[in-house]
């Protein structure tokens, strides 16, 4: 269904690259869409960086 809601064009770009990912806000709303199943798992590590939390060590990441 995530496929459905990010751009065409970002979604064509992606299929071309293996382990990639795409995270998109629309209508208040985050995809997060790999190229693959791999991708989908970065896409989400990437997200848990971004608000802080490393799931590599359990816990905050302290800055």
């Amino acid at each position: 269904m995530a496929e459905k809601m990010v751009s065409a064009k970002l979604l064509n770009d992606l299929r071309s690259h293996n382990e990639g990912f795409i995270m998109e806000v629309k209508n208040d709303r985050l995809y997060i869409v790999g190229s693959d199943k791999r991708g989908t798992a970065y896409g989400i590590l990437g997200l848990s960086r971004i608000i802080g939390v490393s799931p590599g060590n359990g816990g905050l990441i302290h800055r």
